[in-house]
C-alpha cells in the first residue's frame, strides 16, 4: 500500500502491527502525528485498522486482483468513503462508488407511527438531506453494509429514527457492488 493513502503511518509502524498482530501482542504504535493508531483486526483478506480517534480504515481482498478500503471520518458525525483498488494501487475509477445516491434507500417510514410522532418523522425527513452514511465491510465474505446517520436529532427523533434506519447490504459481482 502507498504511503499516500495512510500518511499516519510509516512502512515500519505498518510491519510492527501485523508484527503484534501475528505475535498475539496489542498492535498499537504512535503515527507519525505522535497519535496512537492500531490495528484491530487482521486475517488473510481483511485488515481494520484505527488511525486516529477520527479515522478508521478497513481493507479487504475482493479477488487476487482487487481490494476495497473504507475509511470512515470522525467521531460523530461519521461519514464513510469507499474506493476501489487494483493489487497496483491504483484506482478503479469505474467502480466509483457515490453513497449518498444510496441515501434514500436507508431511511423508510415505521409500520405505525402515533399522532405525537408524525411531526417527529416530517422532522426526520427533512433532516434527510443530511444524512451521512457509514460503510462496513464484512471479515467473512466481500460485502459491504451500508448504515443511514443523522446528527443533532433530539431524543425523541433519535428513538423514531432507531425504528426509519435501513441497512442496506451490497454483493460484490466481481466488477461492483450491487443492491440485491
Amino acid at each position: 500500500m502507498p504511503d499516500s493513502l495512510t500518511t499516519y503511518l510509516s512502512l515500519n509502524n505498518k510491519l510492527d502491527m501485523i508484527d503484534f498482530m501475528e505475535s498475539d501482542m496489542k498492535a498499537e504504535i504512535t503515527n507519525s502525528f505522535d497519535e496512537k493508531s492500531e490495528m484491530l483486526m487482521l486475517n488473510d483478506r481483511y485488515a481494520k485498522l484505527r488511525l486516529s480517534d477520527a479515522l478508521t480504515m478497513e481493507l479487504r481482498l475482493l479477488n487476487d486482483s482487487t481490494i476495497c478500503m473504507v475509511r470512515t471520518f470522525g467521531a460523530e458525525p461519521i461519514e464513510s468513503a469507499v474506493e476501489i483498488y487494483d493489487s497496483a494501487w491504483h484506482k478503479k475509477s469505474d467502480v466509483a462508488m457515490d453513497l449518498r445516491c444510496l441515501s434514500p434507500m436507508l431511511i423508510v417510514s415505521p409500520d405505525s407511527l402515533s399522532n405525537d410522532e408524525q411531526p417527529l418523522l416530517e422532522s426526520i425527513l427533512k433532516q434527510a438531506e443530511s444524512l451521512l452514511v457509514v460503510a462496513s465491510l464484512s471479515l467473512d465474505d466481500n460485502n459491504l453494509t451500508l448504515s443511514p446517520f443523522l446528527h443533532l436529532l433530539t431524543t425523541d427523533e433519535e428513538q423514531l429514527f432507531e425504528r426509519c434506519k435501513r441497512l442496506i447490504t451490497l454483493k460484490w459481482t466481481g466488477e461492483g457492488y450491487k443492491n440485491d
